[in-house]
């Protein structure tokens, strides 16, 4: 993807390292397919649309026609994820999320994504570093296993080998350079690059912030990178060179979901909603909750302290209290393992440690299922553990009611009124907290920016 791979050495603090984010293409491999599967799986699953379907379509055929091998054929997949991602392997097949798309504000930016894509593909970068996909199991540790997926890891091992199959800075510079080249090759405005990475660089800030987990945490978008793809733009012409629809594109995204789906469960900020299975939690204050595969993971914003809820159905027989006897992790003790009730369920509790970390753990049964919440800190003080067991407590069934109300968002459209400032745009996102902030990311705004009476910008509805 355009925010490209940049790495340090420089030392922080000790974090719990989470699910890698699958920022980028992965070396080739015999079995192709299944790779294919395991990835779109990995993230959800595919998001159908014909309309946007058929724009990217359209602008991969354009771009194809003016790339350096106009014979390789291209198959693209939206991923039904609301990180912001986009990769591709060796064959041609090309994936982009929801969340790219949402973040986009013009042809020219999606054009641009799909041209670096494309680039890493014909340049065989992927090709150059497949020796990295052999090591994959390595960046498996001790908190993985606490966030990891119970089906035996299968996403959890598609999204390692993409982390592992990063590029270097080198090659993410070179396919900036082909993407622009070949972007204005086929029409498109070459400044839509640098506008995407300006956008990219502001959704990076605003995620770290909260605490996100997703390519943007580990791969920003540089000063310097910006600042090349600028002086390529420059090279061909001024903004505006060639195409770059913006009202176009947005129609394109209209009504496309943004978050999660209701099938899945909603993430409200700490809240998370399954109005299907009837049911909702709330993270301890400090936590930022996402979707990994089946489950939802969440960690604090210094990295210390990490979360994962999952469910199982329950074994014949086994009660919570012995589903936590015989173990939830390898290496990881159990003690003070409690029986308890909440919300009327049969629940359980208990304590584990290891030799880095403690975890709290907690198991309820509800209708044939064992819902699990399991907590890890370098130190389990008592305040984090009452935190931690407030959380297994707020676990409780919704009411028909409160199941109708909760809602998945979408993106919609709204005009700039005259006089109307962007808070007062961003007054009609449906998002639970930092409206202004998410509005001005959404649109690739600046804080200062002023809203334009008349143009169309994009917020999060219901």
């Amino acid at each position: 993807m355009l925010a490209g791979c940049v790495t340090t050495d420089e030392p922080g603090p000790k974090s719990i390292p989470l699910p890698g984010a699958a920022p980028r293409v992965v070396g080739a491999t015999n079995g192709e397919t299944a790779a294919h599967a395991q990835l779109v799986a990995a993230f959800g699953g595919a998001y159908r649309s014909p309309r946007i379907e058929s724009a990217l379509n359209d602008i991969v055929r354009k771009l194809v026609a003016a790339s350096d091998d106009p014979s390789q054929q291209y198959d693209v997949t939206i991923l039904n994820n609301q990180t912001i991602n986009a990769f591709a392997l060796p064959s041609g097949r090309l994936y982009v999320t929801r969340g790219l798309l949402a973040l986009a504000n013009d042809t020219s930016e999606i054009a641009a994504v799909l041209s670096h894509e494309i680039a890493h593909v014909t340049a065989r970068h992927a090709l150059a570093r497949g020796e990295l996909e052999r090591n994959a199991d390595l960046i498996r540790r001790v908190s993985v296993n606490l966030l990891n997926d119970s089906k035996g890891g299968d996403q959890e091992k598609a999204r390692s080998r993409l982390t592992l199959a990063s590029f270097s800075r080198l090659q993410e510079l070179e396919a900036d350079q082909i993407g622009i080249r070949t972007m204005a090759k086929a029409g498109y405005d070459p400044h839509g690059a640098v506008r995407f990475l300006q956008s990219l660089g502001r959704s990076g800030a605003f995620r770290t912030s909260a605490a996100r987990v997703d390519f943007l945490a580990t791969h920003p978008s540089t000063p310097e990178r910006i600042q090349k793809a600028l002086s390529a733009a420059r090279q061909i012409g001024g903004p505006g060179v060639g195409e770059s629809s913006h009202d176009g594109w947005l129609k394109v995204i209209d009504g496309m979901a943004y978050g999660d789906d209701r099938a899945s469960g909603l993430i409200r900020g700490r809240l998370f909603i399954n109005p299907d299975a009837g049911y909702q939690f709330t993270a301890p204050e400090g936590f930022a909750l996402e979707r990994s595969g089946d489950s939802i993971i969440g960690r604090t914003e210094d990295g210390r302290r990490a979360m994962r809820f999952d469910r199982i159905a329950q074994p014949a027989g086994q009660t919570p209290e012995a589903h936590l006897k015989a173990g939830l992790l390898d290496d990881v003790a159990m003690e003070d393992i409690r029986s308890l009730r909440v919300a009327a369920f049969p629940a359980a509790t208990a304590i584990g440690r290891s030799k880095d970390w403690s975890y709290r753990f907690g198991v309820i049964e509800m209708n044939g299922s064992f819902y699990r919440m399991m907590f890890s800190a370098e130190t389990l003080s008592p305040e984090w553990d009452r935190a931690f067991l407030a959380a297994i407590e707020s676990f409780q069934r919704l009411t028909p009611e409160a199941a109708q109300a909760a809602r998945p968002t979408h993106i919609g459209l709204v005009t700039a009124a005259p006089g109307e400032s962007a808070a007062a745009l961003a007054s009609r996102m449906a998002v639970a907290d930092r409206p202004l902030e998410r509005f001005l990311v959404l649109n690739g705004l600046d804080s200062a920016a002023q809203a334009r009476p008349g143009q169309a910008y994009k917020i999060v509805a219901e």
